[in-house]
């Protein structure tokens, strides 16, 4: 198998995995709101809940990575799996975009509003760094 696939097969567990994972940190979000004012032991809660579930999440594609660059070589790679991961990373990425309309909630405040965007941006930084390594390994 080329060791492209490794990379591309870490890439989507991870964006998939988060993408996942912070889906649930929104709806549990929601509920929260919708049952009243938003704690900031709630929000700490569910930062070390989401960090927790991403670092469980990502061993798999570090191990993936891992075992690439071990069986990678100065050959020829195919394309396709560099064009599939781009792709799972753009539709993952529309995915934590989307999830906007949590802001427009009629009883979010401003700290909640803060916590939540900056919780959607690190998500898709996470997102992106697997697709980022597999584009790296396939300049390699």
């Amino acid at each position: 198998m080329d060791p492209i696939w490794y990379f591309a097969i870490a890439s989507i567990i991870a964006v998939i995995g988060i993408v996942i994972v912070f889906g649930q940190l929104s709806n549990k979000l929601e509920d929260q709101l919708n049952q009243g004012e938003v704690s900031s032991d709630f929000t700490q809660r569910l930062t070390t809940q989401l960090l927790i579930r991403v670092t469980i999440i990502e061993i798999v594609p570090i191990l993936l990575i891992v075992f690439g660059f071990i069986q990678l070589t100065g050959t020829e790679s195919s394309v396709i799996p560099l064009v599939l991961t781009l792709v799972v990373f753009a539709v993952g990425l529309i995915r934590l975009l989307s999830k906007r309309d949590l802001l427009k909630h009629s009883n979010i405040d401003k700290r909640t509003k803060v916590f939540y965007q900056s919780t959607q941006k690190t998500a898709m930084m996470l997102a992106a760094s697997f697709p980022i390594v597999t584009i790296v390994a396939f300049m390699m």
